[in-house]
């Protein structure tokens, strides 16, 4: 996993929301790091919901974030 993310609102909110029929918002970033919350579309009793997540890996057995994990 990369460290940092890039997310760009529109037209990638307009793209979801069309795609996959749900109301799709989030803000742009263009410095995301490990540790602050990305909006994403997860599956739930049948449907996509958007939830505002976490961004990075950090295994049960990790006292840490992992970066960069291959």
């Amino acid at each position: 996993m990369c460290g940092r993310l890039n997310v760009i609102a529109d037209p990638l909110s307009q793209l979801v929301s069309e795609q996959l029929g749900l109301n799709f918002q989030t803000t742009s970033n263009t410095d995301l790091k490990p540790t602050q919350k990305v909006a994403c579309v997860i599956p739930q009793n049948g449907q996509f919901i958007q939830k505002n997540l976490s961004w990075g890996i950090k295994p049960q057995w990790s006292k840490t974030l992992l970066i960069n994990a291959k």
